[in-house]
């Protein structure tokens, strides 16, 4: 290590890039490059390894990182990339500030209802603040704000920034950081057919994305989670170290996370059920609602009279609740076929979209009194067929709902007749929501619209909330996940779209042939390559030729650049040029001819 940072110190130092005919090729020596030779003791995912010992990434604190000039190249690769896909989509690029006030979050009601991971703050004057995790608050209020009329639908307006998630556990690196780069784009519309064309619209620009970065990627069937809505689908790149676990069938492309994900599965048949005691052939569950916490539990520092205020309103409000209010926050009990636990997910439907969560040890005595008394509402899973169901010898009534059952591996394919579910690990990097009216309606985002029944003569007019989607992609995230589904041993196998060089021109002095003579043939084969369309931005050349042809060699796989041009003594002596590609490994001599450069990625 220290003689290669002798050797770096004294390679003769050129311009950081010098002018081909058709732009400027970046040499190695000047590069701020700064390579770990020995894995990181606290990196555990591969990607975080690789982009650390490579010199793309430093790690400035838990959950935070700088992107160093390779890591800078790579994004913008894929900005540019996302840039397109959305320009195409017929997107609009605008920036939104990262410090947010807490009132656009409390019109929306998420002030209150937002956990932890929120990045509070207050200002010198007491005021709420928080850093942006998600952006539908300030761009619904710009929307509602500014544009009065129907006829400026539909319109979609996007940005790539960055934003912030206090993590309780921030780990492997960029996948998971407390910091983060994302593409988040905001649709709306006038109606919800036009809302869903535009879901549409924006999942065909997602697999275009994912299409043109060359990775393993699949597309589930996802829960909402805390931004809200009625639809949404998960984009997934497909790796080992994936935390989402989905369930795929080959036959038909279904894919949904577990969470979500459902299943077709033999019926279990009882004569009698009766519930207090139940057969083995079935598993009774407790659940109690997933209650968000009140604004009381904001940490103190975080409190401001306002938020106290809020508070106090929401005890007035809960303590005025009607009976029917009161209900969702009743326990329930799920009956499901043995060996599979309740989906939770699926019981948001059937509970007005209210959450819940496996009983606690320290609530289930009490939740199985009340259920042995009759008081707890019952759910069956329709994988249960029996003829009756009873408590105490009498009828008791029961509500039977579909897919209350998690799905396994090797379940039927709930979409097609012959296909089976298998799992695969995947990244989460995209998500696509259909948000309907959730934030327009507490925003003000109204307009006037032609009612549906107008026909002839001037349209009857009635005002309407806007119809929003939204769209995420993690860009940061993506760079990572990347890496996790393209490396091996030696290092990183970037697409040719994202690495930060497509070749590596490496100048090897010889016997006869020193720096300088070396270093000009060098910049020939690269005017050979510009001269054959290949940008000059794309070719990094070489230059210390005081370092062994091994070690650079080495480096170049560690980088992970899709091709890597040796000018050395082949050339000098028979006039070929030795080509390695990364992917593949593949050696390949070409002679060097007018039109040679054609059979670089051939």
């Amino acid at each position: 290590r220290h003689m290669l940072r002798r050797a770096y110190n004294h390679v003769p130092r050129l311009a950081r890039c010098y002018s081909s005919d058709s732009g400027h090729v970046t040499v190695r020596s000047t590069l701020f490059v700064p390579i770990v030779h020995d894995k990181p003791t606290e990196a555990f995912a591969p990607s975080q390894q690789l982009l650390t010992q490579a010199g793309f990434i430093r790690k400035v604190s838990n959950g935070v990182f700088t992107l160093l000039p390779l890591g800078m190249r790579t994004m913008e690769k894929l900005i540019n990339i996302v840039d397109q896909e959305m320009h195409k989509a017929g997107g609009q690029k605008i920036h939104l500030p990262s410090l947010l006030s807490a009132d656009l979050w409390r019109r929306s009601g998420r002030w209150g209802t937002a956990g932890p991971e929120l990045m509070r703050m207050q200002d010198r004057k007491g005021e709420d603040h928080c850093l942006a995790p998600t952006h539908e608050e300030p761009v619904t209020a710009l929307v509602a704000a500014d544009i009065t009329s129907y006829r400026s639908l539909p319109l979609k307006l996007y940005q790539i920034g960055t934003k912030f998630r206090d993590e309780i556990r921030p780990r492997f690196g960029l996948l998971r950081a407390r910091e983060f780069v994302m593409k988040d784009m905001y649709s709306f519309d006038v109606d919800k057919q036009g809302a869903l064309n535009a879901y549409d619209e924006m999942t065909k620009a997602y697999h275009r994305v994912f299409q043109r970065l060359c990775v393993p990627y699949a597309v589930a069937d996802a829960d909402s989670g805390s931004i809200g809505g009625s639809l949404s689908h998960e984009f997934h790149i497909v790796a080992d170290v994936g935390e989402d676990q989905l369930l795929c069938c080959k036959a038909c492309g279904y894919a949904a996370n577990v969470e979500k994900a459902e299943g077709r599965m033999v019926h279990t048949h009882i004569p009698a059920l009766a519930l207090e005691e139940p057969p083995s052939e079935v598993t009774v569950h407790y659940l109690m609602p997933d209650i968000p916490p009140p604004p009381s539990t904001i940490p103190p520092s975080h409190k401001t009279q306002s938020t106290t205020t809020t508070t106090q309103t929401s005890q007035k409000s809960s303590s005025s609740s009607s009976s029917s209010s009161s209900s969702q926050h009743r326990p329930l009990a799920v009956i499901t076929p043995a060996g599979r636990d309740a989906n939770v997910f699926a019981l948001k439907a059937p509970n007005q979209g209210q959450e819940y969560r496996p009983c606690r040890d320290d609530e289930r005595v009490s939740v199985h009194a009340s259920f042995m008394q009759g008081q707890v509402p019952t759910f069956v899973d329709d994988a249960i067929q029996c003829t009756s169901i009873t408590l105490a010898s009498n009828p008791f009534p029961v509500t039977h709902a579909p897919n209350l059952r998690t799905a396994h591996q090797g379940d039927g394919c709930p979409k097609c007749s012959s296909g089976t579910l298998f799992t695969q690990r995947g990244i989460e990097v995209g998500h696509v929501f259909y948000l309907g009216t959730k934030y327009s309606e507490p925003m003000g985002a109204r307009l006037q619209v032609p009612a549906a029944s107008s026909s002839g003569g001037a349209p009857r007019l009635e005002e309407r909330a806007i119809e929003m989607g939204c769209y995420g992609l993690g860009m940061s995230r993506i760079m990572a996940a990347v890496v996790e589904a393209s490396h091996d041993a030696k290092g990183i196998k970037w697409p040719v779209c994202l690495a930060p060089f497509q070749y590596a021109v490496i100048a090897v002095a010889s016997k006869g042939h020193d720096h300088a003579s070396v270093m000009q043939v060098s910049r020939d084969i690269v005017q050979d390559m510009v001269s054959h369309n290949i940008p000059a931005k794309d070719i990094l050349i070489d230059d210390r030729t005081d370092i062994t042809l091994g070690i650079r060699l080495r480096e170049a796989e560690l980088i992970g650049y899709p091709y890597v041009v040796i000018v050395g003594k082949t050339l000098h002596d028979s006039g070929m040029i030795e080509v390695i590609s990364r992917q593949s490994g593949a050696k390949k001599m070409i002679k060097r001819t007018d039109s040679w450069p054609q059979e670089l990625a051939a």
